[in-house]
């Protein structure tokens, strides 16, 4: 059986290059990865996984097909950036309705099926596509559709009505714990935040969330109930 400390030399070795295999990719999220590029970091993951629960496996010569994946995703991501994939792996988005009507070529470019495209427009509900004034695939997955104007809601702005600030909610505690940096920077001083863990030092523990505004709101919400409105004295 090997030592731990072999076993932990495997992971690190193992998830570093896995690591190294996504940043070769150029992505920060998962989600946008082309379908190639997801499937070079499974078949990575895939070995990396292998390697670490398989001490018979050489590690040498499974960090050098990492190294080698880790170059196929490079090479991906450069050719997709210069655009020499081709249009179906081209990161340049597709306009697929204008006006509400269905740009068959750009579909056929896509290889996506009309039926592929009622369904993404569905999802946006909309089942009429003559309400569509443009409807756009990303290159990161999803369909964005922008809606003929007299199709989409009324705002205040053309009611000319006023309304009030959007409040940005900051969490300053999180399941019973007092989040001191929150309330640094909403403007608590250090003898501020004290007397505030003071006041609340029996109750904090009972709290699942709570979030303030810049006014100093508290907004407390208890583990299944609803949310309520405090005020601090």
């Amino acid at each position: 059986m090997d030592s731990v400390g072999a076993i932990l030399f495997r992971v690190m070795a193992t998830m570093t290059m896995l690591l190294f295999v996504w940043w070769a990719g150029g992505q920060q999220q998962f989600s946008e990865s082309s379908t190639l590029g997801f499937a070079v970091i499974v078949v990575a993951a895939t070995i990396a996984g292998t390697v670490i629960v398989n001490p018979g496996i050489e590690l040498g010569a499974a960090l050098i097909g990492l190294v080698v994946l880790g170059l196929i995703q490079f090479l991906l991501n450069w050719l997709l950036k210069k655009r020499l994939a081709g249009p179906g792996f081209s990161h340049k988005p597709v306009i697929v309705v204008q006006d509400g009507q269905i740009i068959e070529d750009n579909l056929r470019k896509l290889r996506m099926p009309i039926t592929t495209l009622l369904q993404l427009l569905r999802a946006k509900t909309i089942f009429n596509i003559a309400e569509v004034e443009l409807a756009v695939m990303e290159p990161v997955g999803g369909l964005s559709v922008l809606k003929r104007s007299e199709y989409q809601p009324l705002t205040p702005q053309q009611l000319k009505l006023a309304v009030e600030a959007n409040k940005i909610l900051v969490p300053v505690i999180l399941e019973g714990e007092l989040q001191e940096g929150s309330l640094a920077r909403l403007g608590f001083s250090a003898a501020e935040i004290a007397a505030f863990r003071r006041q609340h030092e029996k109750q904090l523990h009972q709290v699942f969330v709570a979030f303030m505004d810049q006014e100093h709101n508290l907004h407390v919400v208890h583990p299944g109930t609803c949310e309520k409105k405090l005020f601090l004295q």
